[in-house]
């Protein structure tokens, strides 16, 4: 059985999928953008798990970044608080980067922060 997190983000939304126990199925979908990938999280799901509680319980504001990057390096999100009603988020997505066939995604989103307990208390079941 498989656990499935969908966030909503501006004109889109991020889903996140946990399956065969140390991967993490990672989907994007824009108006101009679908993109999937599987993650080899490993133990990497408790700090996403903590990025998303931290950004939560500081929705207030925090001064920098928080970051989460995979242990592959394959994805990342960066998190900015825009000092108003929203998270910047920065999405990172990678496969076989740097070789001929590889690919590169960045998106830069948002989410509000009205949705943020709702958000961290779903990864938590991740």
């Amino acid at each position: 059985m498989s656990d499935l997190v969908k966030i909503l983000i501006k004109d889109g939304s991020v889903s996140f999928e946990k399956e065969d126990g140390d991967y993490l199925n990672v989907k994007i979908v824009t108006s101009g953008l679908t993109v999937e990938r599987r993650i080899f999280i490993y133990s990497d799901i408790n700090a996403l798990k903590a990025l998303f509680f931290t950004i939560s319980e500081n929705w207030k504001g925090w001064v920098g970044s928080r970051h989460f990057k995979s242990v592959e390096g394959d994805f990342s999100i960066i998190a900015h608080h825009n000092g108003n009603s929203h998270v910047n988020l920065r999405l990172e997505i990678k496969s076989n980067f740097g070789l001929e066939d590889g690919w590169f995604i960045t998106l830069d989103s948002q989410i509000e922060l009205g949705s943020l307990d709702a958000i961290a208390k779903d990864i938590s079941k991740l």
